[in-house]
Parts: structure tokens; sequence; C-alpha cells
């Protein structure tokens, strides 16, 4: 529950002790109890005016908390009990705890009006003495807890603005994150580019090469066939590495996989086999599969007859 409503407990228990203690008056009285219980409703609904539709540190707020305060004075006046007491403590918590910035004129008045009725009621020492005591006190105690709550409102404030500063952190984290890995990559594809286009070039040449001597030199064919093939197998190598630094993802399907490669190698050379796979279920998962597994697989695995 809000302290709101707790003040407005403590506001209606002080409003019935104050009734209450009128009671005895209604046999003695009755015009005072009748004009003091009116005093009570009329404090009432002015309370509840300002508390609901005026805005604090405003001029009707100012002047409605003043018209509590005579009521009440009043009240304390012809009535003088504990129920008076503490809607007049009440009125100070108002002052004090509520706005951001302490009312010293509204204070003041509340002290005097106070003290007033105090001197009304006996003499001017008595009052003195009495006030300079119990109010200060009071006073002392209401601005230790006003700190209490600011103190509290700047700890909540820091923390807020603690979790705020966490959540970019974060972000900025997860961006600087995705920009490193990008930056990465691009630096991979880049020398992937720059190996793989020079092993191309030296392919191509070594296969033109061959093209035109194929029929001269066969020794020489030979050698140039197994530097294509080298080549071949560095670039290979080469691209198995890029590929699982920029992407650490296995087959997804091997069996389909090996079989669409082999599709296409015999549709461009040619050449004809069956295959034959047998690989475990746990070789099977696109999580523990990887390029190099699936290049040692091949070799291993595939039966390939003429």
């Amino acid at each position: 529950m809000s302290s709101r409503f707790y003040s407005k407990v403590i506001r209606y228990i002080a409003l019935v002790m104050i009734i209450y203690s009128f009671i005895p008056l209604a046999q003695r009285n009755m015009e005072l109890f009748i004009g003091l219980v009116a005093a009570v409703a009329v404090l009432n609904v002015n309370d509840l005016i300002r508390y609901r539709f005026l805005t604090m540190q405003s001029i009707a707020h100012q002047v409605s908390f003043l018209f509590s305060l005579l009521c009440i004075a009043l009240i304390a006046f012809f009535q003088d009990t504990i129920g008076t007491e503490v809607y007049v403590i009440y009125l100070l918590v108002e002052l004090i705890v509520v706005p951001k910035k302490l009312p010293i004129f509204l204070i003041a008045v509340h002290f005097t009006t106070v003290f007033s009725v105090e001197m009304l009621q006996f003499d001017f020492w008595h009052a003195l003495r009495h006030e300079l005591i119990s109010y200060g006190l009071t006073l002392l105690t209401i601005l230790l807890f006003r700190n209490l709550m600011i103190e509290k409102r700047r700890v909540e404030g820091l923390n807020l603005e603690l979790q705020e500063s966490n959540q970019k952190l974060e972000e900025y984290t997860r961006k600087i994150e995705k920009l490193t890995i990008t930056k990465e990559r691009t630096r991979i594809a880049q020398e992937l580019h720059d190996s793989m286009g020079h092993a191309l070039v030296a392919l191509n040449m070594n296969l033109e090469y061959a093209e035109k001597v194929v029929g001269q030199r066969p020794v020489e064919i030979k050698t140039v066939l197994g530097k294509t093939r080298e080549l071949t197998r560095q670039s290979m190598n080469n691209l198995r590495q890029a590929v699982k630094l920029l992407k650490d993802d296995a087959v997804p399907n091997l069996e389909e996989a090996l079989h669409t490669l082999f599709d296409a190698f015999q549709e461009n050379n040619h050449v004809h086999f069956a295959l034959s796979i047998n690989v475990s279920d746990e070789l099977m998962d696109s999580k523990i599969l990887t390029l190099q597994e699936l290049n040692v697989m091949i070799h291993n695995t595939i039966n390939v007859q003429n």
C-alpha cells in the first residue's frame, strides 16, 4: 500500500477521535457541539478539495491549507484533544514532506497559529516552553523523515539511471560484437578472395599448358596435373577454414549433400559410379559434423565403382 493510503487513514482516525471527544458536549452545550461538528465537516471537505483538485504550491492550495489550519485551531481552542494534536501534526507533515521546496512562510504561520491557541488557553510563558519543546521536537522529526524520503527518491533515481545505463551498455556491447564479427568476416572473405584468386590463376595456366602439350609431352603432363591437384587441395583447405570461420554451420543433410555432389561430378566428367554411404546416426547430427569431417568421411565411406 502507498504512503498516501496510510496518510488518509491517519487523517480519518484523527477526525473520528475529534468527533468522539465532542460527545460529552452534547449534553452540556448543544450549540457548541453542533458548531464544532460543522467545523469538522467543513475541515474535511476543504481538505478533500485541496488533495484532489488543487495543484501543489499554487495560491489556491496555500489558501486551502491556511483555512484548514484555521479550522483545526478553532476546534482546538474549544476542545483540545489528542485528535486535534494529531491533526495539527498531520498538517505539518503535509507542509514539509510533500513539497519539493520547504514553504518557510507557511511553517511560520503554522507555528504562530499553534502557539497562539496555546497562549490563549494558558499564558505566554507556558505556551513558549511547551511549544519550544514539543513543536521543536516534532518539527525536527518531520525534517529527518523528509531527508530520508529525499534520499530514498534519490537512490531510486540512481538505480533507475543505473538500469538504463546497463541496458544501453548491453545494446552497445551487442552492436560492437556484431560490428567485430562483420569486420572479421570481411577480412576473412578478402583473404579468401586473394588466395583463391591466385590459386585459380595458377590452376588455369597449368590447365592451358596441359591442353597444349597433352599429346606431345606425357611426362610433363603428369607433373602439371600433380601441381594442379596440389593447388586444388590447398584451395579446398583454405575454403574449408574460411567457411568454418565465417559460418560455423554443418551440412544440414549429409546423405543428400553427398548425392548432389557426386551427381554433379558424373554430369561434368562423364564418369559413372555407384555411391554407397554407411554413416552412423551420431555423425549425421548437423551440430557435430563439420566440413573437414565431411571430407574425411567421403574418403572413408564412399565406394566408387567404374
